[in-house]
């Protein structure tokens, strides 16, 4: 198992230039579109460019992290990988994601007091 951490950033959040995010929010569930794209397309290329057979691939992350598990694991066209996990997070609404069987295995958390 090779842990990696990926820190890059589409852009801040409105009003919070300090704060470090996947993607811009619009409102839960529905993230900014283009810069969700911007990430995904930055993130693909990193985890492709590692040559790790998809089957044999976890993806395991928190919060905005989760959600960008879901549009790796899940993107139309791209291979499942062999699991993920998402903690803390929510499956996008974009039209790019593919929700059809067969799904890789998916572990899914949340706190109680998460909000």
């Amino acid at each position: 198992m090779i842990p990696l951490w990926f820190p890059i950033c589409a852009d801040a959040f409105a009003g919070d230039p300090r704060a470090a995010h996947w993607y811009a929010g619009r409102e839960i569930g529905y993230p900014d579109r283009d810069t969700l794209l911007h990430s995904y397309e930055l993130l693909s290329g990193f985890v492709d460019s590692l040559g790790f057979p998809p089957e044999r691939t976890f993806i395991g992350v928190f919060s905005q992290g989760a959600v960008m598990a879901y549009a790796i694991g899940l993107w139309k066209g791209r291979p499942r990988p062999g699991a993920m996990l998402a903690s803390s997070g929510f499956i996008p609404t974009v039209e790019e994601l593919d929700l059809s069987p067969p799904l890789p295995p998916i572990a899914l958390g949340h706190g109680h007091t998460t909000r």
